[in-house]
């Protein structure tokens, strides 16, 4: 349900020279990229699976894939879906440009350690983790981290965030 929600609020952006398709056969949305040549895919490219939203050219051609994940504390949580995203941006005749993994995380109800910070080193060790694993991506991939305030109540804290992978 939270796909059909993020998918709603894309669709209310001014910009509508795109539209967008849910749940989405990975090894198709290349294919419709032009990201899949003549042979075979390798196996380990993990093209098997879906990603959750692709967000298409108004001419057609997929641009941006979208994942979408619940509690993340760690990039290991987010690990085969980069690694997915990363194959999407490998053929640069594809006409993927980049790919967004967003996610929640919360700290609730813990009195031992100040929940903002305890927000902020999760989603700094996130970015880490996920920089280190895709610097020696060919061809290269950079991730950034996007989030807006972390709110706050009592012991609590919670956000949501966008780690951004494209070529660079």
């Amino acid at each position: 349900m939270t796909t059909v929600y993020v998918a709603r609020e894309i669709c209310k952006t001014k910009d509508r020279g795109y539209y967008l398709t849910l749940e989405s056969n990975a090894r198709q949305t290349l294919r419709d990229a032009g990201g899949i040549g003549r042979g075979g895919v390798s196996p380990e490219s993990r093209l098997g699976g879906k990603f959750d939203i692709v967000l298409y050219w108004a001419d057609g051609y997929p641009r941006i894939v979208i994942e979408l994940k619940k509690q993340v504390t760690s990039f290991k949580q987010l690990k085969q879906d980069s690694y997915r995203i990363c194959n999407a941006l490998r053929n640069p005749s594809n006409r993927v440009q980049r790919g967004l993994i967003a996610f929640y995380t919360s700290w609730k109800d813990r009195r031992d350690a100040d929940p903002r910070n305890r927000i902020v080193e999760i989603l700094d060790g996130v970015e880490h983790d996920a920089k280190e694993y895709l610097k020696n991506r060919r061809p290269a991939v950079r991730a950034s981290m996007h989030h807006r305030r972390i709110p706050v109540a009592g012991n609590s804290a919670w956000v949501a965030a966008v780690l951004e992978m494209e070529r660079a």
